[in-house]
């Protein structure tokens, strides 16, 4: 994250992908660092809007963040719509040269591009971020 990468943390539920990618986030904030973090649904919702400007100003917004985590990508049914925004938002923070996206997701690569059945959000997210296994070998929410 120092160095601004894009990160795809991908492994089982209660891996602690979503615990690591928050204490990532955290510490940039207290650096003073622009952050916002998004569940999926809540990220296409803001774009739900039936006027264009506000829809602009969110994506500026997003855009211009120093770091932007999505968590759980995949946990629910995709739309046409829902793959658009993503990848938009992935397209544009690249061409300005925004890196900082960390998402979280129980799917790797492949099984997203199955879901999803595009394949448009796995080709932006292969070219644009280094996927990182997490697979501790155990739920941590499971008592032991």
């Amino acid at each position: 994250i120092r160095t601004h990468r894009n990160i795809y943390l991908w492994g089982p539920a209660g891996g602690g992908k979503t615990h690591l990618a928050n204490a990532a986030i955290a510490q940039r904030h207290l650096d003073g660092a622009k952050v916002m973090v998004f569940k999926p649904r809540e990220l296409v919702n803001m774009f739900r809007k039936s006027d264009p400007t506000e829809e602009a100003k969110s994506m500026d917004q997003i855009v211009s963040l120093d770091f932007l985590l999505i968590d759980e990508l995949g946990i629910s049914k995709f739309t046409d719509f829902a793959i658009g925004i993503i990848c938009e938002i992935i397209e544009k923070r690249s061409y300005k040269g925004k890196r900082g996206i960390i998402i979280t997701s129980n799917l790797y690569i492949s099984e997203l591009e199955k879901k999803c059945q595009d394949d448009r959000l796995s080709s932006r997210l292969s070219e644009n971020f280094y996927f990182l296994e997490i697979n501790p070998g155990r739920d941590f929410r499971v008592p032991q």
